[in-house]
């Protein structure tokens, strides 16, 4: 798991996401939230640790 965690840190939300093989639309339903939401997560530039976390263990990190 660490190593994963660490490959992760590397890349950005959308790379991981893509990583996983998912579409924004698919994360979003797993997110319960809008696909908008996960557009706007992906640009941010400040994220705080909580929410990064909780992005990468629903995509399966």
């Amino acid at each position: 798991m660490l190593k994963r965690l660490l490959r992760y840190a590397e890349m950005n939300l959308s790379e991981i996401r893509r990583a996983r093989k998912l579409s924004q639309e698919q994360l979003a339903e797993i997110l319960h939230v809008s696909q908008g939401s996960v557009a706007k997560l992906e640009k941010r530039t400040d994220i705080y640790i909580s929410s990064m976390r909780r992005f990468i263990e629903e995509v399966g990190g």
